[in-house]
């Protein structure tokens, strides 16, 4: 007994509180049953041994289900693009759901069924298409040149124009208008060009003409030559003017006029239209034999200033009733009578 009353004592000594505390007299209880030896007897008020404290089981957790998908990737892309369909039976529309998730959807929502061969059938499908298309593009004898639509010109014929153009039995899609105009004019004759294609093989051409303005005579050949001193070929209507050149002194290096001599030819033509045949020496220049009867030198330049200075001289004839046989005016600002 001695023994049980110190242990109680020693207990009540470290803290155990009073009953009516939180914990005091559920803690004594602990402490007494703490305390006692194996061999001890039980407590006196107490009806049975108190049990440790145990954690509480885990609780269970929750099971996901794992729902599949339904609506497929093509079906989704569908849904956003188009637009929505008239309202139909509410049966109906699931009913068509139901049918589609069975058969595109299976085990963990992995596409499956005809929407993943329609891309690669579609893709072959377009490539097939085009490659048939672009060899009837380029075989077909319709899409081929066989003529053309050829206005503008007057001294040149169609079949040199034609011949020119080099889309004689082409393909229109190779036919490269800016190419056709290059080649129209290159010719001498031809100083611009215009080329529209149609489909499916029609090509118009139109071309612009250069005209001869000059016929430069010399002791071997008769050249046409245009307003800017291209030479031309000798066909059609001749040109108004004629110039003798016998020792061929009025050309250059590339077998034309000068570029002076033109100049002085085409002034001389605007104030004296009347003028058709000119003469060129080497010393003398550019020259014409006047009505009056008698030869006027102009030489070289400034032909508006000779004209004139050919109009004083022809008041001064008159007045004076002479007949020179030639009137110089090569030299500036002086006119000599011969």
């Amino acid at each position: 007994m001695g023994t049980r009353q110190a242990r109680n004592d020693n207990l009540q000594r470290k803290g155990a509180g009073p009953a009516g505390a939180p914990g005091g007299a559920a803690a004594r209880v602990r402490g007494n049953a703490a305390a006692r030896a194996p061999g001890d007897a039980p407590l006196q008020g107490a009806s049975r041994p108190l049990q440790g404290w145990r954690k509480p089981p885990p609780r269970p957790r929750r099971k996901m289900r794992r729902v599949a998908a339904t609506t497929t990737w093509p079906q989704a892309i569908k849904a956003a693009l188009l637009p929505v369909p008239s309202a139909r039976p509410a049966s109906t529309m699931a009913g068509q759901a139901k049918g589609e998730a069975g058969s595109a959807v299976k085990g963990r929502g992995r596409v499956v069924g005809a929407h993943g061969r329609v891309p690669l059938l579609a893709s072959v499908l377009v490539i097939a298409a085009i490659t048939f298309g672009g060899i009837q593009l380029f075989t077909n004898e319709r899409f081929f040149v066989y003529s053309a639509e050829i206005s503008g010109n007057e001294r040149i014929s169609r079949e040199t124009i034609y011949a020119t153009s080099g889309i004689d039995q082409t393909n229109i899609f190779w036919i490269r208008p800016g190419e056709v105009i290059k080649r129209l004019t290159a010719l001498p004759d031809i100083a611009a060009a215009q080329v529209r294609v149609r489909l499916p093989d029609q090509v118009a051409i139109t071309v612009q003409e250069r005209v001869p303005v000059v016929a430069w005579q010399t002791a071997i050949s008769t050249t046409w030559i245009a307003a800017d001193g291209v030479p031309l070929t000798a066909v059609g209507a001749p040109p108004a003017l004629t110039l003798v050149d016998a020792g061929a002194a009025a050309g250059d290096s590339s077998g034309g006029l000068r570029p002076q001599v033109l100049a002085d030819l085409l002034a001389l033509h605007t104030a004296r239209p009347d003028l058709t045949n000119l003469y060129y020496g080497r010393q003398e220049g550019l020259y014409f034999r006047a009505p009056e009867g008698w030869t006027v030198y102009l030489g070289e330049g400034r032909i508006a200033d000779k004209l004139v200075a050919l109009q004083t001289a022809q008041r001064e004839i008159s007045r004076l009733g002479t007949s020179p046989e030639a009137v110089d005016l090569r030299f500036e600002g002086k006119v000599y009578l011969r």
